[in-house]
């Protein structure tokens, strides 16, 4: 099939340059040029050319979604980054129009065969619209590929797509879209293929089953020819999901989901949209202040998982059992993809960071809408001191552990230019307020390290707020709930069509036999209207915060503060800051981005 058919007819819109010095726009997160941004697709390490892909589901003809196309960015250190002007992938209606509605979500498969030659594997749909609450019609989203010889800067997609035409017959499915492929050793192991790295690769569509839960279709793949996809089978049955009080929610069906394997443990990562239960969880709330558009959209109800476990022999074929499961991002964060990094040997993460929390009528004035939050490394980690909590498992050498997340170490390069503010050992009483620094750009990072006093109930940063306190935003840790959160409500002085109730996730920090208190260690990246906040290397939560323009000079200020526990609940914290908490190590990066 011939390049030609890769361009839509229809020419991109012009879009001037301001756009891009948006107040609301961030300058070193990824964004697409312009328009409508979601899921990013087929992120990889070329280790031909040194360089670090990613692309994206981008609608370059307007800032709402539609149109989906592949927009592609390449980075050399996955901070500077170069983006295509043009998409890589649109829908095309000619030749049997299997892409004519959308080229969706897809993956990098791994390299075999013809040296240099890139392929990739996409969501291929016919037929609009499709949600998992809507008749589900059998022949809108397909399977195809594409190849790419100069690094993903064009794609010719293949004379037999599409490659599968749906998902399997006599199955009501509620979804079945964005594919994963991957070597997995564990199921190699389950099928008698030896150890890994054998002679197979591995596929998965997310979707789900109707009236049953969400699920994913699992596929062997010879390595000599990807477009010989054998269907496995369900991976889910009634027996692989917990579901139960205090549990994460997992939804009606699954997107964007990947599956590998780290220090001998095997994850899934999941999108779930829809929820198990009647309403959605309070960090889904969807309360806007003095919206004056006529009405605000909610929030979609969806979440990003994790899930570890293992593939066990049933008799309907091999099945996933999970050992424990958690949050990836406790906030919008949602369209999570992950890559192995042979450069470093570390597994990175990207996610969509959504404009749910803004009116569409304000987004066109914008000129854009979505970007990604940074990369961030998963990672094992181990954690003393904490039982009873989601996202935790013990290990056959009887310690604890859960799935580390933190930014990639690359991110700090983004302060070599900041003005940097240092605040060591600080005490601040339970009931007080210490200002400590201020930030005067919408590029910043926060880092602090907070000893938590015996008798502390909250602890927070107070930061970009007047000296009244009439605007601001707060990162707060209760203590006795075990929950952090980002109050939103003051954040902005011009709320009209803004979203500021709160987004909180659970973080519980471990507690030793005195009843000290693990300090809380936060990292907080803000970066026009992108907030992401990092806790103590398990715990993410992305937001946005809308800043008025007239409160760019006026709301400067950062402070710490303290309130105190309650009578029942004031055993815990360290005795020796009785009644306060320690900065033990603050730094604030004012300016940051390359």
């Amino acid at each position: 099939m011939s390049n030609k058919l890769l361009l839509n007819p229809a020419p991109l819109p012009a879009h001037p340059t301001p756009s891009l010095t948006s107040a609301w726009r961030p300058q070193y997160h990824l964004a697409a040029p312009w328009g409508w941004m979601n899921d990013p697709c087929a992120p990889y390490y070329d280790e031909e050319t040194g360089l670090y892909h990613v692309f994206y589901q981008w609608n370059p003809w307007g800032v709402e979604w539609g149109n989906m196309s592949w927009g592609h960015a390449w980075s050399k250190d996955l901070v500077r980054w170069e983006n295509a002007k043009e998409p890589v992938l649109v829908p095309v209606k000619e030749g049997g129009g299997w892409d004519g509605e959308g080229v969706f979500t897809g993956c990098a498969i791994p390299r075999g065969g013809e040296e240099g030659v890139m392929t990739a594997a996409y969501t291929s749909v016919s037929a609009l619209p499709i949600h998992y609450t809507l008749p589900y019609l059998r022949g809108c989203e397909t399977l195809s590929i594409a190849t790419s010889r100069d690094s993903g800067r064009t794609w010719v997609r293949d004379e037999g797509n599409p490659i599968l035409m749906g998902p399997p017959e006599g199955v009501d499915v509620t979804g079945w879209r964005d594919p994963f492929v991957s070597e997995w050793g564990s199921m190699d192991r389950a099928l008698g293929r030896g150890d890994g790295g054998g002679g197979f690769l591995y596929g998965i569509v997310c979707g789900g089953i109707r009236d049953v839960g969400p699920n994913l279709f699992a596929y062997s793949i010879p390595k000599g020819d990807v477009r010989d996809w054998t269907y496995l089978g369900t991976l889910m049955d009634d027996e692989s999901l917990p579901v139960g009080e205090g549990l994460p929610d997992i939804g009606q069906n699954w997107e964007v989901c990947n599956f590998f394997e780290l220090e001998g443990e095997c994850f899934i990562i999941a999108g779930a949209e829809g929820s198990t239960t009647p309403s959605p969880p309070p960090s889904r709330s969807s309360s806007v202040n003095g919206d004056a558009e006529g009405g605000m959209p909610e929030r979609p109800v969806r979440r990003a998982l994790w899930i570890s476990g293992s593939l066990v022999w049933t008799p309907a074929g091999h099945k996933w059992r999970t050992k424990a499961m958690g949050f990836l991002d406790h906030g919008l964060l949602y369209a999570a993809n992950s890559f192995p990094d042979s450069r470093q040997n570390r597994r990175i993460l990207w996610g969509w960071a959504p404009e749910d929390d803004c009116h569409p009528k304000r987004r066109v004035n914008e000129g854009f809408a979505g970007c990604l939050a940074v990369p961030r490394e998963l990672f094992v980690k181990e954690v003393e001191g904490v039982s009873g909590t989601i996202g935790i498992w013990i290990g056959s050498d009887g310690k604890t552990r859960t799935l580390g997340v933190r930014p990639v170490k690359e991110t700090e390069d983004l302060r070599c230019n900041a003005k940097l503010t240092k605040v060591r050992d600080v005490i601040v009483a339970t009931g007080d307020s210490t200002k400590v620094a201020e930030a005067r750009t919408r590029q910043w990072e926060l880092d602090a390290k907070i000893v938590i006093g015996k008798g502390c109930g909250k602890v927070g940063v107070r930061i970009c707020h007047t000296p009244d306190n009439a605007v601001g935003m707060d990162v707060v840790y209760d203590v006795e709930k075990g929950v952090l959160f980002v109050q939103r409500e003051r954040s902005t002085s011009s709320p009209e069509g803004i979203i500021t109730s709160p987004d909180i996730g659970q973080l519980t920090l471990s507690t030793a036999e005195d009843g000290a208190v693990e300090p809380l260690e936060l990292r907080i990246l803000f970066d026009g209207s992108v907030m992401e906040v990092y806790a103590n290397e398990r715990f993410a939560l992305t937001t946005r915060v809308y800043h008025a323009e007239r409160d760019v000079k006026a709301a400067t200020a950062v402070s710490v503060f303290a309130e105190p526990a309650g009578m029942a609940n004031g055993v815990h914290g360290d005795g020796e800051f009785e009644g306060s908490v320690k900065i033990g190590e603050l730094n604030i990066w004012d300016g940051t981005g390359m």
